[in-house]
């Protein structure tokens, strides 16, 4: 399940994060790659994913789709 989170070096600072001190451009960043989310831990990537299931959005939605699915979930 984890196994399409990579690491990979932020060249020439292409992500930056704003966190409690400012903002950030770590030298590494975890990707989920079938979900396409980015954060600056492992920890936070896996987070993001398991929020994303427990919601029920599947990787292939469109953002429309996900707020539809979403919407549908809390009317029942």
């Amino acid at each position: 399940m984890y196994d399409m989170i990579i690491k990979i070096k932020n060249e020439n600072p292409k992500v930056r994060f704003l966190t409690s001190k400012g903002w950030r451009s770590p030298k590494e960043v975890w990707i989920d790659t079938e979900y396409g989310h980015k954060d600056m831990t492992r920890k936070g990537v896996i987070a993001h994913r398991e929020r994303l299931i427990r919601l029920g959005i599947e990787p292939d939605m469109t953002e429309e789709e996900a707020r539809e699915h979403i919407l549908k979930s809390k009317a029942n």
